[in-house]
């Protein structure tokens, strides 16, 4: 697909059916990383070791198993990246899909905390080949100009999935137990099946709809060359961990938080997730793109910083849930802000080797995805407040060494020039 004609397609959803299908299959898988949001913290009642231990241990376990899933797509993203700019996206999406599917569905035949973790493992492994496939396929048929839009709509089906999720978990969490042919069947259950179903689905879609998007002719470069520019060029792979520490490391420890500090029943937690990835859905696609006329994407991202850090630092003082709910809407507003545009920014780098440059991001976003958890539930244990000081005081910091670097004008800015200029 030539470059022209990708510049011509845009990202006009109506005109293009495989990018509307990709990211219906994107929205599908995170419906499943939703469902574990809420229905994880419980599901440990049904996990040998697990039962009548204490508070502390639980939310250690939980923190780490929501971590290992990160770890996983941090050790793998390098190779995928360069596995999708060699063999193509489609394959990546495919087996993506597919592992994702299995190891949701494979949730329900375990009570074995050890057959948990590595389950985490693999279905780590299958996101990140889907991860990478969909976001390299994203800028394959995106313009420079056009591509942090591209990337906020890839961000739009993410947080839509994540709000589907809880959704999902608490509807099917009602259901009581029952048995068929030795399973059995239940609100714990449930959620996980039919998530897993629901990705396989998918992937029986993506076959059909999903074609490959590579160019042929695209990222000849030496991929090794793309890692070397894109970590000594520019901070952008910190600050994307950073970014993902902030958020997991909410989404990973408010459930428990909520619980025991707000006094938060279920239906008000799954609120709070729901509000968060309802405003990053509508607030990526509404903000992102039309902003990009008038602010750099590096200057909207340090906005961006700046309300996280603000959002994740308010949830320490207050109490009443209508403001618990506006301050994870700050929160979301800033992360709606920061991911799309450090994902361009990042791509941009690449010198067409997309795959290969959005493998190191993807291994960057897990590196945070994986700390945030298990610092947060460390730290949960020790003092309640103590993940969301850090993670705010953090936040904040960066926000502003972000707007003032964006608002020097002898700044260095990293183009896809310099990605493609041979270095000396």
């Amino acid at each position: 697909m030539s470059r022209e004609r990708t510049a011509a397609i845009g990202i006009d959803l109506r005109g293009n059916r495989s990018l509307s299908a990709l990211l219906i299959c994107v929205f599908v898988v995170m419906i499943g990383y939703g469902v574990a949001l809420t229905v994880l913290p419980v599901y440990t009642e049904r996990i040998h070791g697990l039962s009548r231990t204490s508070n502390g241990l639980v939310a250690f376990h939980l923190g780490v198993l929501t971590s290992v899933f990160a770890l996983a797509q941090l050790v793998a993203g390098p190779a995928v990246g360069r596995l999708g700019d060699r063999v193509g996206r489609r394959p990546l999406i495919l087996a993506g899909l597919v592992g994702v599917g299995v190891t949701e569905a494979a949730f329900a035949f375990t009570s074995s905390l050890w057959w948990l973790y590595a389950l985490r493992v693999a279905g780590g492994l299958a996101a990140s080949l889907l991860t990478v496939g969909a976001l390299a396929a994203i800028a394959d048929q995106t313009s420079e100009e056009n591509r942090a839009q591209g990337m906020a709509w890839f961000g739009t089906a993410v947080s839509l999935g994540v709000v589907a999720g809880p959704l999902l978990g608490g509807l099917l969490g009602q259901v009581g137990t029952g048995r068929a042919t030795g399973l059995r069947f239940d609100g714990y259950t449930l959620p996980f099946l039919v998530a897993g179903a629901l990705a396989l689905v998918a992937g029986a879609a993506a076959f059909v709809f999903v074609p490959e998007s590579l160019d042929p002719g695209a990222g000849r470069g030496d991929p090794r060359g793309v890692l070397w520019r894109t970590l000594t060029s520019s901070p952008l792979l910190g600050l994307v961990t950073a970014s993902q520490f902030g958020l997991a490391l909410f989404e990973g420890t408010f459930v428990l938080y909520a619980r025991e500090r707000l006094s938060f029943g279920p239906s008000q937690t799954t609120a709070v997730f729901v509000v968060c990835g309802v405003v990053m859905a509508v607030l990526q696609t509404a903000v992102v793109g039309p902003l990009t006329r008038f602010v750099g994407p590096a200057i909207q991202a340090a906005i961006g910083f700046a309300l996280m850090g603000t959002g994740i630092g308010a949830l320490m003082v207050v109490r009443s849930f209508p403001v618990v709910l506006t301050a994870v809407g700050v929160l979301a507003f800033g992360t709606a802000l920061v991911i799309p545009n450090l994902s361009s920014m990042v791509a941009t780098t690449s010198g067409g080797r997309f795959a290969t440059a959005l493998g190191l991001k993807s291994s960057a976003s897990s590196l945070g995805q994986f700390l945030g958890p298990l610092v947060g539930g460390t730290m949960l244990a020790w003092r309640a407040s103590s993940p969301y000081a850090l993670a705010a005081f953090t936040l904040l910091i960066l926000g502003g060494l972000m707007a003032r670097a964006g608002a020097n004008p002898h700044a260095r800015v990293v183009t896809s020039d310099d990605a493609k200029a041979p270095r000396p």
